[in-house]
């Protein structure tokens, strides 16, 4: 019986850290891996001391800290990170030693100085989900430290997380004086420092999130994200010079970094930043232009306004900033956004809103979404904005769910709809290119995504739709240069796992296999449940020759998709059936040790072995 006081809960912050590709650097070199694991592990002794913590438990290259302050672990993970971020910059890439860290906050139990309890598991499982060189939060440390902190947070949605019965919305810390590791993986496919293919060698432009001057009014949210983004939108269709994605842009929200290092981070020579401020009943729009190379304001503006027909105004207000734009940095065209059809200002405020309420990654705030773009569109019909965000919406819920063919139809419809509202909006044929790669027609999908970016092209998702359509033709290497292309339009977002899974997948078709490896690894440090781009590192491992890897990896494919069977490689929108096949086999090899098929051999498999139609299990 446990003696009073003993195994009382208590509340606690618990950090989880672990070493990204532990196996292969202690496979590369055995002696070094450990000194450098010695120094991390020296590294965090020294800042745990500091914070008012201590490390309870290791085991290989996994630590796990307990530090009582919320705000004290965010700090202490922070640091840690700092710290070996300054050491690896002295060492060859191949040397490098980075962490994942996850923290946790909630009731734990002792005994004998170890730490039970789900926040311990959660803190772990956070660890795995958490991109390389980063920290990321739950939601209940986050709702903990309120103003305790100094850092900015990026949400990152409600995250299934392995063995936790309930999804768990995450957060990300934003780092200081990085926010994003020079090391991203989409950095390290692209140079960034090279023009943007198709504009002649002109420089780009990002358009940072506007900041809510105001912090208690929180409504101002909604309106300063939608006029970034509106802006961001309307700039993309003008030709003069490419537009970084709003995905990337964003990723900078409340960030200190200098302007010279966000311009390298997003590869773009020019800035555009401001904010919204309430003064009374009138509004203030203040907004600025960097040359991010000189770090050199060179213009800036600021306009005064009514509360009433505040989208109206708004609207004027973008229009003069894109026309000074246009003046200042190359004199081409600008009449398509003057041109722009104004949908009823009423359903701007719910495109707006829904728009606000989709990019918090939360499935709370998709339904509110759905549900404010529906009714958009049962306002104002005729309006294309409200169909576009509403086939947004329906494409991202397909895909992400691998609905069945009758959803992809009913997505179609929506897209066709929303094209006949406004053929000349690239976003439309983006959809529509992106309905017919579902439905297995990867040629009509060209089409429209061709014309996408004939009308913007700075449309990322484009260019990668257009990667995509390519491999699911049977022609990988056409796909290599678009899918570039959208990496470094859009470089630091959230969703470049997507992209970067399919170069692993294309390097895997055209048999490239330690290419295919390294670019699915790429996307794994991203989202580490990425099946696809799993499914296609196994692949090449296993034709590889590398036996036990592959066996390694197809164990963690299963751990993390306990369900997982040939249905889900039978959805992929394969025009050529064979390709499914070929991906089964990987799976096939990697269970029964067989190597060495290359991809000429595709078509010579026997199906009749492959990849069993239920499960491996």
């Amino acid at each position: 019986m446990a003696a009073k006081g003993e195994y009382e809960p208590r509340l606690t912050s618990v950090l989880s850290a672990d070493v990204v590709e532990y196996s292969r650097l202690i496979d590369d070199d055995r002696v070094r891996t450990v000194m450098g694991l010695r120094a991390c592990h020296n590294i965090l002794k020294g800042l745990v001391k500091t914070h008012g913590g201590r490390i309870f438990g290791r085991a290989g290259d996994s630590f796990m800290v307990e530090i009582p302050q919320p705000a004290a672990a965010v700090r202490c993970a922070v640091a840690l990170q700092g710290r070996l971020r300054q050491r690896n910059c002295d060492l060859p890439e191949t040397e490098r030693m980075w962490l994942r860290v996850g923290v946790s906050f909630g009731e734990v139990i002792e005994d004998e100085g170890a730490l039970h309890g789900q926040r311990v598991n959660i803190a772990v499982r956070l660890q795995e989900a958490c991109p390389r060189d980063s920290v990321v939060i739950c939601d209940a440390l986050y709702a903990r430290l309120g103003s305790e902190t100094e850092f900015g947070f990026r949400p990152l949605g409600e995250l299934p997380l392995k063995h936790i019965e309930q999804p768990i919305a995450v957060y990300e810390i934003i780092m200081p004086e990085s926010d994003l590791s020079d090391s991203t993986p989409a950095m390290s496919v692209v140079d960034l420092r090279q023009p943007v293919p198709g504009f002649a060698g002109r420089p780009a432009l990002a358009v940072l999130p506007f900041e809510n001057e105001n912090p208690d009014a929180g409504h101002l949210d909604y309106l300063s994200d939608g006029f970034s983004e509106d802006l961001t939108t309307r700039l993309s269709h003008l030709r003069w010079c490419p537009i970084i994605d709003r995905n990337s842009s964003f990723a900078f929200r409340g960030a200190t970094t200098s302007s010279r290092r966000i311009g390298r981070l997003l590869g773009a020579r020019y800035l555009l930043q401001g904010g919204l401020c309430l003064s009374g009943d009138h509004m203030r729009v203040t907004a600025r232009l960097i040359d991010s190379e000189a770090a050199y304001i060179f213009w800036s503006q600021t306009y005064e306004m009514g509360l009433s027909d505040l989208h109206a105004t708004l609207d004027e207000v973008a229009t003069s900033i894109i026309a000074m734009l246009e003046s200042r940095i190359a004199r081409v065209e600008q009449g398509r956004a003057r041109a722009r059809r104004r949908s009823r200002l009423d359903t701007w405020g719910m495109i707006w809103r829904g728009r606000w309420h989709l990019n918090r990654l939360t499935s709370a705030d998709a339904a509110e979404a759905r549900r404010l773009f529906t009714e958009a569109v049962k306002l104002d019909p005729e309006s294309a904005e409200a169909q576009i965000h509403l086939a947004w919406w329906t494409w991202y819920d397909v895909w992400s769910q691998r609905r069945p063919r009758e959803d992809m139809e009913a997505l179609r419809e929506l897209t066709l709809r929303a094209l006949a509202a406004d053929v000349l909006d690239s976003r439309g044929h983006l959809l529509a290119g992106s309905a017919e790669i579902l439905l297995r027609r990867p040629e009509q999908a060209l089409r429209h995504l061709e014309e996408a970016v004939r009308l913007n092209p700075s449309l990322a998702y484009a260019h990668a739709q257009i990667g995509s359509s390519h491999m699911l033709a049977g022609r990988p290497r056409d796909a290599i240069v678009p899918l570039k292309t959208s990496l470094r339009l859009n470089p630091q977002d959230h969703y470049a796992f997507y992209a970067l899974g399919e170069l692993a997948a294309v390097h895997c078709m055209m048999g490239d296999w330690q290419q295919a490896i390294a670019l699915a690894d790429k996307s794994l440090s991203l989202r580490s449940a990425y099946w696809f781009a799993r499914l296609s590192k196994i692949g090449a491992l296993a034709r590889s020759g590398d036996e036990a890897a592959a066996a390694c990896e197809l164990d963690t494919l299963l751990a993390q998709h306990p369900g997982f069977s040939r249905t889900y490689i039978e959805w992929l929108p394969f025009e050529d059936r064979a390709w499914i096949d070929y991906f089964a086999e990987g799976l096939v090899m990697a269970k029964s040790g067989k190597t060495g098929l290359d991809a000429g051999e595709r078509s010579g498999i026997d199906t009749t072995h492959s990849f069993d139609q239920h499960t491996v299990s």
